[in-house]
């Protein structure tokens, strides 16, 4: 949350596990004590550890985590208040406020051909002459995910209680927004 204490436990270096083909996120969070201008994150190619095979920054995509402003909850968990939920692209250098959380949504995709075993990189945050980096580590597995699943799966979903959650009353919107769940899914 926008207001959620900064964790005690931190970390040198962000370290992901994961099988070739596959999807792997992490959430970076900044939390300025000044307001920060100009916010610029860049990630390095990776380099496998003979040293010669790589694979560029092109495969992590970043996107902010931005915040919805929550003025009646939905159910017993939730509360008033700003909640995290729309992930826009990160293209251009950001600005962030003090005193708030400004987490970063990041995901890399694994090539399917990639070389098992393991890659560093670095992760830089700047804004004007400050600079903080850190070490990006992937393990990638000897093994890869199929491109499609080989698996089908089913669910249920109820619309009625879709439009009481989304203030549906029109059909028009009703079936855009069935769509827009059936892609979801």
């Amino acid at each position: 949350l926008r207001d959620a204490p900064i964790p005690m436990k931190k970390s040198m270096s962000v370290e992901i596990k994961a099988a070739k083909n596959e999807y792997e996120s992490f959430i970076m969070v900044i939390h300025p004590n000044l307001r920060m201008d100009n916010v610029r994150i860049e990630i390095s190619s990776l380099t496998h550890t003979d040293g010669v095979t790589t694979f560029d920054s092109e495969k992590f995509q970043i996107k902010k985590v931005e915040y919805v402003k929550v003025t009646k909850p939905t159910d017993s968990y939730g509360f008033q208040g700003y909640w995290p939920d729309p992930l826009p692209e990160y293209n251009v250098p950001q600005t962030l406020t003090p005193g708030e959380n400004h987490p970063f949504w990041i995901t890399v995709k694994i090539p399917s051909e990639a070389k098992a075993g393991n890659y560093t990189g670095k992760l830089t945050v700047s804004s004007g002459n400050w600079i903080y980096k850190t070490d990006i580590k992937i393990l990638v597995w000897d093994f890869a995910l199929p491109k499609s699943p080989g698996m089908r799966s089913g669910f249920g979903l109820n619309m009625n209680n879709i439009k009481k959650y989304d203030n549906i009353y029109s059909k028009e919107d009703e079936l855009l927004v069935f769509d827009q769940y059936m892609q979801a899914f």
